[in-house]
């Protein structure tokens, strides 16, 4: 009899223990439907709001008070809130309220009005003409200095102010293009960069053989000191490059 009273206490424990979690499996169910939902973004704002805890409710309630106590336009405001909805709800799922992974409101709409605005990408044309003119200003200072202190070998130079110029703006597209290489997340297979680079100083190598076909009359060797001249005038454009646009580039001070 003692045996058979045990083993009808365990059966109803089992069956109390089975009602009692039902419910919470359920909810718990939800909500991972929820949180992959928030994940997807399949649902709209206003239907993952309704899904909120009472806090996390009571934390977008304030900080859509703070934002509108702010300069930002109403259309801000929303974009902020509904892109802050799916992070909270999966958070809630997790048990991390809204203050614990975004901080107090306070802090959140201090965060918000002084992020950093994030830096317009470079066009490549921009890149390419601001390191061909530091190659510019390399080159045609090396060659003035030659020049004034080692007249004979600036006699037997070979490379006129056209050749000069085209050195270096090739220099400077190859380096542009390997720089927004290295920086691009999505590079493509090296293979193919291997191409595409080959393929580059193949042209500009056909470029420049004809350039050396241009009579001397033509693409004559600048002078020493003009050549200095050319050398300060191209580091100029690359300064007021750098300070007006920011380029992205290697040569940067």
């Amino acid at each position: 009899m003692a045996e058979d009273n045990k083993s009808e206490q365990q059966l109803a424990s089992a069956t109390t223990t089975q009602a009692t979690s039902e419910p919470h499996n359920v909810a718990n169910a939800k909500n991972q439907r929820i949180a992959a939902a928030a994940r997807q973004k399949d649902d709209a704002p206003a239907e993952i709001a309704k899904h909120l805890s009472k806090k996390n409710t009571d934390y977008v309630f304030k900080l859509k008070k703070g934002l509108a106590a702010t300069d930002l336009s109403a259309e801000r405001q929303k974009a902020i809130i509904d892109e802050m909805l799916p992070k909270i709800i999966e958070g809630q799922h997790q048990g991390k309220t809204a203050n614990v992974l975004f901080g107090p409101v306070s802090e959140r709409i201090d965060k918000i009005l002084h992020a950093p605005v994030p830096a317009k990408p470079t066009p490549f044309w921009m890149s390419a003409i601001d390191m061909g003119c530091t190659f510019l200003a390399m080159f045609a200072a090396v060659y003035g200095l030659f020049g004034l202190f080692s007249p004979k070998m600036a006699k037997s130079a070979t490379n006129g102010w056209i050749t000069l110029i085209a050195i270096a703006l090739a220099a400077g597209a190859l380096m542009a293009y390997s720089t927004k290489w290295v920086n691009n997340k999505k590079r493509g297979s090296f293979l193919r960069i291997l191409v595409v680079s080959l393929a580059a100083v193949f042209v500009m190598m056909v470029i420049l053989s004809l350039i050396m076909m241009i009579p001397r009359q033509i693409n004559f060797i600048v002078p020493p000191v003009p050549e200095l001249i050319l050398a300060a005038v191209a580091y100029g454009a690359h300064y007021l490059l750098k300070k007006h646009f920011k380029p992205l580039g290697y040569f940067r001070e």
